[in-house]
């Protein structure tokens, strides 16, 4: 009896193992796909998984109208349907330029939303880096003193796009005063009382340092709660001319 027993769990563990890899193969996106786009691409880009996985959306994958061309032997580079270079892949990085003239389309590989994840982005002088579900944890960079055009759409989608509440606004991570890009990697749901408070205050301060001609470096960390898209807190450390502050800030209730 203990025998046929021990039998039926093994059968019963091997049934459970099966319908957990069926699930797993029915949620994975086609990164088949994904990898037949990239042929030729080094085999670093070939085997981040989240890469492909972000190509392959089902509920959003990138164009078919871009296009994929092997560079070198690390990197591929994007281009759109009119032929733009949006951006060059490596395996641990994407460098793009953000839009920096008025009636110039914005950047649409900055404008995905969730971005690839475990991943760099390179921004005009800026790093992004995103955690494993394509948001943006950490920013850093020098703040510059040349300001760049908004992109007033990409500015109200984030409070949408990103589990924003209706007291919130689309919030610059870096301001566009600072040339900071107006693509949707560059905002954040943020409580519109600190955005046009003490976020705005803290920009005033670096503002007036720029101006001056002091080097303003800034490290910008969001905090999440579990799945949401939506930075509970703001963690914030910059220097002006080497010497460190730094502020923390809730983003509203």
């Amino acid at each position: 009896m203990e025998l046929s027993f021990t039998n039926l769990e093994k059968a019963l563990e091997i049934i459970r193992a099966a319908i957990e890899a069926l699930a797993e193969t029915i949620e994975s996106p086609n990164v088949d796909a994904a990898i037949v786009r990239l042929e030729g691409a080094p085999e670093g880009i070939l085997n981040n998984q989240l890469l492909l996985e972000n190509i392959a959306d089902p509920n959003n994958p990138w164009p078919k109208s871009w296009e994929f061309t092997p560079s070198g032997s690390d990197s591929v580079i994007v281009t759109d349907s009119t032929g733009r270079v949006i951006g060059t892949i490596y395996e641990d990085r994407i460098e793009a330029d953000g839009r920096t003239e008025s009636g110039q389309r914005g950047n649409t590989i900055l404008n995905r939303f969730p971005l690839v994840g475990d991943m760099t982005y390179s921004v005009d002088g800026f790093e992004y880096d995103t955690d494993d579900s394509g948001r943006v944890v950490e920013t850093t960079g020098e703040l510059q003193e040349e300001a760049r055009i908004r992109l007033e759409s990409q500015q109200g989608k984030a409070v949408d796009l990103k589990d924003g509440l209706e007291t919130d606004q689309g919030g610059h991570i870096i301001a566009a005063r600072f040339f900071g890009p107006g693509e949707q990697i560059n905002y954040y749901p943020m409580d519109a009382e600190l955005n046009l408070s003490a976020w705005k205050i803290m920009e005033n301060t670096w503002a007036g340092a720029v101006e001056d001609g002091q080097e303003v470096f800034v490290q910008i960390e969001a905090i999440y709660t579990d799945d949401d898209s939506r930075p509970e807190e703001f963690i914030v450390k910059y220097t002006i001319d080497g010497q460190p502050f730094k502020e923390e800030f809730e983003n509203g209730n």
